[in-house]
């Protein structure tokens, strides 16, 4: 049950974090430290997409490999009913370590002859459960398990509490940031109001009417960012698949709309917010 999310993960873990130090959170190198981030591996929202496809199909094929070895279990125990007696009833019970986990095993066989009929009624059940949570390699499910001044880092196999970061340091969320300092662009920042751009968000409600909740490619989570303005650049053609995926229309987008009053048009041979008017002359 806590391999859940994995795919939080799960799609978390399919990318690699690369580490980046600044001196200062400046806007103005905003743009050339998402650029470098990108250059240095982060990967697109949609190739992250195919990366969960290709998870999924990994997970599809192993769970009908287990389908497969479950009959033929089946298969077996019911060739070797035949060799019991006529009334048998066994329980056992094996444990394995495996590195730092533990393997428990139990398979319990039942077989029971009715005199009169002679009918037979055989089950075998066989049970087998991972040690692989341990409340030593879990100090916190959540940042409100940990102290002031700290918050929760998570894995999949371990989690610990981890001491707060001062301004400028690489973050993932608002809580991993000292103080009332905010996770702006990736990085701890001071004297910054959620809503504004770079500002982790949720929901289209968690930014400003001027910015939208939306991805980006150098970062893992989505942040607001600012709507296009006029004869400013926009997507023009939504990625279908992030459209089917984040049908809420609260959810994160993959792309901003142009700003109130604009509309994403054809102007040659770019997509640009234009007036609807002042775009007609210009085609």
């Amino acid at each position: 049950m806590m391999y859940k999310f994995a795919l939080l993960a799960l799609c978390l873990g399919l990318v690699n974090g690369v580490v980046y130090k600044r001196t200062s959170p400046d806007p103005q190198d905003i743009s050339e430290t998402l650029a470098a981030r990108v250059a240095q591996g982060q990967v697109t929202l949609n190739e992250m997409f195919r990366e969960v496809e290709k998870l999924m199909e990994d997970t599809q094929q192993k769970l009908e490999e287990a389908v497969q070895q479950m009959d033929n279990e089946t298969a077996r125990s019911m060739s070797n009913a035949h060799g019991l007696p006529l009334n048998y009833h066994n329980e056992t019970s094996t444990m394995e370590i495996l590195g730092n986990q533990t393997i428990h095993t139990i398979e319990k066989i039942d077989k029971e002859t009715d005199n009169e009929t002679g009918g037979v009624y055989f089950s075998r059940t066989w049970i087998q459960t991972s040690g692989q949570w341990n409340e030593a390699d879990h100090e916190c499910l959540i940042d409100e398990d940990c102290g002031k001044d700290s918050y929760c880092f998570y894995e999949i196999l371990t989690s610990k509490c981890m001491p707060c970061k001062a301004g400028n340091m690489i973050c993932t969320k608002d809580e991993e940031c000292c103080g009332d300092q905010l996770c702006v662009w990736g990085m701890c920042a001071q004297n910054r109001t959620k809503g504004q751009s770079g500002t982790i968000c949720q929901y289209q409600s968690d930014c400003s009417p001027q910015h939208c909740c939306a991805f980006h490619k150098a970062l893992l989570f989505p942040v607001c960012r600012p709507r296009p303005q006029k004869r400013q650049p926009c997507q023009g053609h939504p990625n279908m698949l992030m459209e089917l995926l984040l049908w809420d229309v609260e959810g994160p987008r993959e792309n901003c709309p142009c700003t109130a009053g604009l509309q994403c048009l054809s102007v040659g041979k770019e997509s640009l917010c234009m007036d609807e008017k002042s775009s007609v002359g210009e085609n």
